[in-house]
């Protein structure tokens, strides 16, 4: 009778610790699970914040590539005035006559 008693204690306790076991196995998987969808999240969350700054610097990218083409096609358009173009042959003249100048100095000494 007591042995009766005695298995019948450690049934108990056998099945108390199992359940236990089992409780700590639930939770864990349920912490596992809780983690990762956290990690899938902030994952998701990083690939769109990098798409949209991704689209952000095209738009600025083209927005500026049209600025510029807009600015070329109008210098390009304008025709030189008269005016303009004595300027850039005196200009030219000068640098030349600098040069040279510079260089008959370095000769001399």
């Amino acid at each position: 009778m007591i042995q009766k008693q005695r298995a019948k204690t450690k049934q108990r306790t056998k099945s108390k610790q199992e359940q236990k076991q089992n409780k700590e196995q639930k939770q864990n998987k349920e912490q596992k699970q809780n983690k990762e969808q956290k990690q899938n999240k902030e994952r998701k969350q990083n690939k769109e914040r990098k798409q949209n700054k991704e689209r952000k610097q095209n738009k600025e990218r083209k927005h500026l590539q049209m600025k510029h083409s807009q600015m070329l096609l109008k210098l390009e358009l304008k025709p030189k005035s008269f005016d303009q173009k004595k300027q850039e042959i005196h200009m030219k003249n000068l640098l030349f006559f600098i040069f040279c100048f510079i260089f008959k100095i370095q000769k001399f000494y």
